[in-house]
């Protein structure tokens, strides 16, 4: 799959429009409409942030891996752990999970005070 077709799929299933991914990429709408339609391709600068904003990888966008999805690998564990749950997390979830992290970080603001410990 061409370079083009990966890009306007993730476009679409991340919720951009056209218009909007040109917009959070800072780059004019008709170049890069231009790249959906195979007219021009991106400069390596602005892969580097396609990548960023799709959360994606340069070898997906280029067809070397089917998989668009980013892999990350953490040495410790329980991040490891925790990154993964919240990767899988739906967007209450994550609203849910912000608001206890949040919680926590303000009870560690007040002395002799910690309801977590």
């Amino acid at each position: 799959m061409a370079i083009q077709m990966r890009l306007k799929e993730l476009r679409k299933k991340r919720g951009y429009t056209q218009v909007s991914m040109a917009a959070a990429l800072g780059v004019n709408y008709g170049s890069y409409r231009n790249w959906e339609q195979g007219v021009n391709q991106p400069d390596n600068y602005d892969i580097e942030k396609i990548i960023d904003l799709l959360n994606t990888t340069a070898d997906y966008l280029y067809g070397r891996t089917n998989n668009p999805e980013r892999s990350v690998s953490y040495s410790d564990p329980d991040k490891a752990w925790l990154m993964d749950k919240i990767e899988k997390s739906g967007k209450v979830e994550l609203s849910q999970i912000r608001r206890v992290w949040e919680a926590f970080y303000e009870e560690q603001k007040r002395p002799n005070i910690n309801v977590f410990r």
